[in-house]
């Protein structure tokens, strides 16, 4: 049986050393498929766009002794706060004008600023968020298709 693990770094985990070796490829190719899926929805439905393009996060598929890792990596600062959360307060200021121009929270009056100090931002998680939502599936497939492989 195939056993399959999320790690907090954003993986799936998919022990080889019960399946035979010419099973190794379909079951990674399985896998790819779950990242993919994984992917989709972390960075198009998750973030919906709003935080992540498609090159901010890196996916695959990578075989270690007799684990298959599957990883869905963020790779540039904002990627990493948005999954991880941030760690400190940061200034924000402007680049195209003399002032921040936003609505008050209270009042919807038009606050103008030169900087704002913005708190940590919290972990969205939404890559764990999608690797946990695609475990099921894909734990499914692997109980359907790998006694029929195996005959």
């Amino acid at each position: 049986m195939v056993q399959i693990n999320i790690t907090t770094q954003g993986e799936l985990v998919a022990r080889l050393d019960q399946v035979p070796a010419r099973l190794r490829a379909a079951v990674k190719e399985k896998l790819q498929g779950a990242i993919e899926a994984a992917y989709t929805k972390a960075v198009l439905q998750f973030s919906a766009g709003k935080y992540e393009s498609t090159n901010e996060v890196e996916r695959g598929v990578e075989e270690q002794g007799s684990l298959a890792i599957g990883y869905i990596e963020p790779v540039t600062v904002k990627a990493k706060v948005q999954e991880y959360g941030g760690t400190n307060w940061y200034e924000i200021v402007p680049n195209k004008s003399r002032f921040l121009v936003f609505l008050g929270s209270k009042d919807g009056a038009k606050v103008f600023t030169k900087h704002v100090w913005h708190p940590p931002v919290p972990a969205k998680h939404y890559i764990e968020q999608a690797l946990i939502a695609e475990r099921p599936e894909l734990e499914r497939e692997f109980a359907l298709i790998l006694p029929e492989i195996m005959r």
